[in-house]
């Protein structure tokens, strides 16, 4: 702004002193200024000496304002002046340069997708308005956008199977939030994998034949070089500078065993190793390797030098793994397993049992896979908990790997393709990761780097990655699945105890690891009566509601029954303190001692029923509208949601956390205040709906499935079963959500479920749900393991 007064100083021919200057031209300048008559202007000294040197145009400084050469003295920038400087965008007639294209700027230059059109404004900011061809950010797909603004796609429309969609701000597709279930095959085309290890999630190699190998940095495994040509068959890893692999020795061509280094940015021979026949490497951390020897016992690297850990005694190793220096644990090929406790090593094996895998989180969370000694057709799991061994014995199952986090997050491979979850509680199965049609080379190295990021490998030039979520099955319920009687409810409290009931009167019971009939309802003239629903709250107090209007309960030893109304009971309730309510197709049965019930009428038949207290109950009744009704404790009143859909089922998270779902798609959702609406393309009407929280509820139709994060429903692509030979999938019955799992019983002999060690939605923190055997905050530390269980 400077320039602009030193200019009007020239002009004001007024303003003579005694110390004024007069010009050539006539004109005067202040006393302390020089005369430019060339450019008509007033300068002082100090604006010509600035520019001294430099040539036109080029940047100067004057009175500590910034500012650029022109005609030989230094004047100040100013928006106006046509020049582009600053913070300015343009100035003038001049709209400055694309970054981009070094051209002259346009509408594109302002994300714009047409030219013509752009202007400046009087504060040298662009004038867009006669800009066209749309841009991003104005709310309409244009040009190249995949989107603007919110997008009707969903996660599982692009390929993904769970998870939202957002628009990011280059009106592109955001997908940071879509998930993958199951294991996800990779190519590592460039190596016939024996071994994988990794020390994060970023950071991971997969070696094999001949000396290949591969890194994984966190998007795509590479090749990289080693300097030997031997089968690398084990490897660990403790940085991303700092890995270790063993070379198997060979006679035909002749190769020594070798050891192998990776320092970050090549693999190179570790010389002077002791020993000729290298078996496993394992490592506490940089001056803590060891490696086993078939002759020469465990050796043990410094960080300087090699030393035998102790007096081995026992037979040749085959697997090495620990917790640290001093818990070691060898498996040996006579088949016992031996412990080092940093001093000396003792047998420690669990009994009867010929150990072939191991894997070790601490001194108190030891596992192993093996098989039975006396019948290697019976495969064994077994946990070492510091004091005792506790065994799980499969005789149809074998297994060729383990991977443990924690004490109730641990995976086996078997062999047929099929990987197993234990999650502290129960042995959950995933669906086969189709490594191959006999599941005979499925896995041959397994790592896992916690909850949501175990890898394993297969000679077939994949590797598998689980990021926290995978289908599972549990065992049919019968011989032939597909012939099966209609299911009808489903309920459990945890993973080794569900109740699944059906339209014969049937109520089944899994132990986590079979299932068996706990119960059938008593026939009628010879007939089947049919078990229409059922619910609990403790593994001790199970109530099924049934065609003939009874109610059965379970207290732990024997089952009893009571007639609650004289229709078939839909629906049942409890809010876990005795209070239990029946709903048949005309009343609502209220039991509150040993076969003390009372009746009010309710709208209609009842579809869905759940509450959060013994005063608010939620009811969706089937009528010419399809009703929501609530109890507050002494009656029924109708509740508007304000749909114009028929209302199909109903989730109590709280008083002021209430779903409701309706028909086309619609969800409604109770905050305290008002009722709120939202739209899913669901493909049928979604008749289930299940609640593990606030940010942990799911809808079901017979083949939709949809999760509510806390502010927004998203699909998950569900598992749909075929019935064999037909185009005919077998429906979805039910659904129960709880933070481990979601299960779905369909409606012949088969259940599946959504195994989660990491939640569809993370949360801020993991305390306050630092046992269920999910990592809540998504940070990689599963329960105990976590910060915040450990205050």
């Amino acid at each position: 702004m400077r320039s602009v007064g030193w200019l009007v100083m020239l002009a004001c021919t007024a303003c003579v002193s005694s110390t004024s200057v007069v010009c050539e031209d006539g004109s005067t300048c202040p006393g302390g200024f020089q005369c430019d008559v060339e450019h008509h202007r007033c300068l002082v000294p100090e604006q010509v000496a600035a520019c001294e040197g430099k040539t036109e145009a080029q940047d100067c400084v004057f009175n500590d304002a910034p500012g650029a050469c022109r005609d030989g003295a230094c004047e100040a920038f100013f928006c106006g002046d046509g020049y582009v400087t600053g913070t300015e965008a343009c100035d003038s007639a001049n709209l400055g340069i694309d970054p981009n294209t070094g051209e002259t700027a346009d509408c594109i230059t302002a994300g714009f997708y047409a030219a013509e059109g752009l202007a400046c404004t009087s504060a040298c900011t662009y004038d867009t308005n006669a800009c066209t061809g749309g841009r991003c950010g104005d709310s309409e797909v244009n040009g190249p956008e995949l989107c603007d603004g919110p997008t009707s796609k969903t996660c599982v429309s692009i390929g993904f199977d769970a998870g939202s969609v957002t628009c990011n701000a280059q009106c592109g597709f955001q997908i940071r939030d879509c998930s993958r279930f199951g294991w996800n095959p990779e190519s590592i085309s460039d190596v016939v994998a024996y071994a994988v290890a990794g020390s994060s999630a970023d950071d991971q190699w997969a070696v094999g034949r001949g000396g290949r190998a591969m890194h994984y940095e966190g998007a795509f495994w590479n090749s990289v070089p080693t300097p030997v040509q031997n089968d690398l068959v084990a490897a660990w890893s403790i940085a991303k500078d700092d890995a270790w692999a063993i070379g198997q020795g060979k006679t035909s061509p002749a190769l020594a065993s070798v050891v192998i280094h990776w320092d970050g940015a090549a693999w190179s021979i570790v010389s002077g190793v002791p020993g000729t026949d290298y078996v496993d490497v394992w490592a506490a951390d940089t001056n803590n390797v060891f490696i086993a020897t078939k002759a020469q016992g465990i050796q043990h690297w410094n960080g300087t030098t090699w030393s035998v850990a102790g007096t081995f005694t026992g037979g040749e190793p085959i697997a090495l793994r620990g917790s640290s220096p001093t818990d070691l644990w060898v498996a040996t090929k006579p088949g016992p397993l031996y412990h080092f406790d940093g001093t000396s090593w003792t047998q420690r094996s669990p009994t009867g049992v010929e150990v072939h895998f191991i894997d070790a989180n601490s001194a108190t969370d030891v596992w192993i896979v093996g098989y039975v000694a006396t019948n290697l057709g019976i495969g064994v799991i077994a946990h070492y908990d510091g004091t005792s061994w506790t065994q799980w014995q499969t005789p149809q199952d074998a297994y060729n790997n383990i991977a443990s986090s924690a004490p109730n997050d641990t995976w086996v491979a078997g062999v047929d393709g099929i990987m197993r979850h234990w999650d502290g509680v129960a042995w959950s199965r995933s669906t086969n990761i189709g490594a191959s049609p006999t599941g005979l080379t499925a896995i041959s190295g397994f790592i896992s780097l916690g909850p949501t990021e175990v890898v394993g490998v297969s000679t077939l030039n994949l590797a598998y990655r689980y990021r926290g979520q995978a289908y599972g099955t549990y065992p049919s319920l019968g011989i032939n699945p597909f012939d099966a009687p209609v299911n009808t409810a489903m309920w459990g409290p945890s993973a080794n105890d569900q109740y699944v009931t059906n339209v014969k009167g049937e109520v089944w019971h899994f132990d986590g690891t079979t299932w068996t009939l706990a119960f059938k309802v008593p026939q009628a003239m010879g007939n089947d009566v049919g078990a229409r629903s059922i619910w609990g709250s403790a593994a001790n107090d199970v109530w099924v509601g049934a065609a003939n209007g009874s109610v059965y309960h379970w207290d732990g030893a024997t089952w009893t029954g009571e007639v609650a109304a004289t229709t078939s009971i839909e629906k049942i309730w409890g809010d876990g303190n005795g209070n239990v309510w029946a709903f048949s197709t005309i009343v609502a049965a209220h039991r509150t001692g040993p076969s003390a019930w009372t009746t009010t009428a309710i709208a209609g038949s009842p579809l869905s029923v759940s509450g959060t207290a013994a005063d608010d109950i939620y009811l969706v009744t089937r009528g010419t509208s399809n009703k929501l009704s609530r109890w507050d404790g002494t009656s029924w009143a109708e509740v508007a949601t304000g749909s114009t859909f028929p209302l199909l089922a109903v989730a109590a998270v709280a008083s002021d956390d209430v779903h409701v779902t309706a028909e086309d798609g619609r969800m409604f959702h109770w905050n305290g205040t008002t009722w709120n609406e939202q739209i899913v393309p669901a493909l049928a009407d979604l008749t289930f709906i299940a609640e593990n929280g606030h940010d942990d509820v799911v809808a079901a139709s017979e083949r939709d499935l949809f999760h509510f994060n806390g502010s927004e429903w998203a699909a998950i692509r569900p598992p749909i079963d075929f019935v064999p030979n037909t185009d005919d999938y077998i429906p979805i019955a039910g659904i129960q959500v709880s933070p481990g799992r979601i299960d779905m019983v369909l409606k012949r002999y088969r259940i599946r479920t959504l195994l989660r060690t990491r939640p569809l939605v993370c949360r801020p923190r993991e305390l306050g749900a630092c046992t269920d055997g999910v990592d809540n905050d998504c940070d990689g530390k599963l329960d105990s393991r976590d910060d915040e269980c450990q205050q």
